[in-house]
């Protein structure tokens, strides 16, 4: 049974998903000196969060799933092949066909976009996310037996290629998302239900605190060319506190039924993974189709708002059709 509280956080992480890449526009239009490039930068900055939270929820629902149970290794590949890998084949090669109409492949193959998730900006996710499925079961096992040593390992391992073993494709690889993995197992094995107020006043502020130095921090870097030695270091503090922080408070906004809650997790928490792969398709139609059409010149604010309003329509479309087809599916298999 579906936990309401992880399925609110599905979806909000879905969403921050597609905040980075609708605030990405904004910030190539404005210039950097500007206040209104300062706002979307800022914005697109702390919601980062939300690619470790969402491997953060893979674990966890996945150990929660196999805590108690043999995996059936055919039968769990088949469905990861089912509900992940197949439906990004097809997504992405409606973004191929999409891209090479354009004229906008380069040098990029269809094999090599595949394999490197390169064609469009939230591929590389479904990389390193079928890595950690695939030694699932191996880390489940050693999990299990020495779950403080495998959180730890695994933390040296991440901070080991994200802070020193960097390279062009480094990551694609799974070492760098390995803690949040992990992370999301050990809170499934031994965080209490009932929610800490205190734990989670200290969550709120060291999240808070590490938001606004990760914000400070990216703007130096990215714009004026000022590093920060020990950025990797920070962003997993500020990763792993964002995704016990929002863990912990949906788990207490759960306390209180809504119809709200419900409708949204009805619409919208099945299909998040398909608003995941298409919203930038989306994004690119309202970009590059759309709004050339509009005999009207519009500002860079008028754009950001016009691409925003037309995403989040196809992606409550998408949801629609999508609960739609499951409910006809279902009908057929009942007779």
């Amino acid at each position: 049974m579906k936990l309401k509280n992880i399925s609110l956080m599905n979806i909000f992480m879905c969403f921050c998903v597609v905040a980075i890449h609708l605030t990405s526009l904004p910030i190539e239009a404005y210039p950097v000196q500007g206040t209104w490039f300062k706002i979307f930068f800022a914005i697109n900055r702390m919601v980062r969060f939300a690619v470790p939270a969402f491997v953060f929820l893979s674990g966890y629902k996945l150990f929660n799933r196999y805590k108690d149970d043999n995996i059936d290794l055919k039968k769990f590949y088949l469905s990861r092949l089912k509900k992940i890998v197949l439906p990004y084949v097809i997504c992405y090669t409606i973004y191929f066909l999409y891209f090479y109409n354009k004229g906008w492949l380069g040098e990029i193959t269809y094999f090599k976009g595949l394999f490197l998730g390169e064609l469009s900006a939230q591929f590389y996710y479904i990389i390193f996310t079928v890595q950690l499925y695939l030694l699932f079961p191996l880390f489940i096992k050693v999990f299990k037996r020495f779950p403080q040593a495998t959180l730890f390992a695994s933390l040296l391992v991440s901070l080991t290629f994200k802070q020193f073993l960097t390279f062009q494709y480094s990551y694609l690889l799974f070492f760098e998302w390995l803690v949040y993995f992990i992370f999301g197992m050990y809170i499934a094995k031994f965080k209490p239900e009932k929610v800490n107020i205190k734990s989670f006043a200290v969550e709120s502020i060291i999240f808070i605190i590490s938001t606004i130095l990760v914000v400070i921090t990216q703007y130096r870097g990215s714009v004026l060319n000022i590093a920060f030695e020990y950025y990797a270091s920070l962003f997993i503090i500020y990763a792993i506190y964002g995704s016990i922080f929002f863990f912990d408070l949906f788990t207490l906004v759960n306390k209180k039924d809504s119809k709200l809650q419900n409708g949204l997790i009805k619409l919208f928490d099945a299909n998040t993974y398909y608003i995941f792969l298409y919203h930038i398709m989306f994004m690119n139609i309202c970009q590059f189709k759309i709004i050339p059409n509009i005999n009207v010149e519009l500002t860079n604010g008028t754009k950001f708002v016009v691409i925003s309003v037309f995403t989040l329509l196809c992606i409550v479309v998408l949801s629609i059709v999508e609960n739609c087809l499951h409910k006809f599916k279902k009908m057929r298999q009942n007779h």
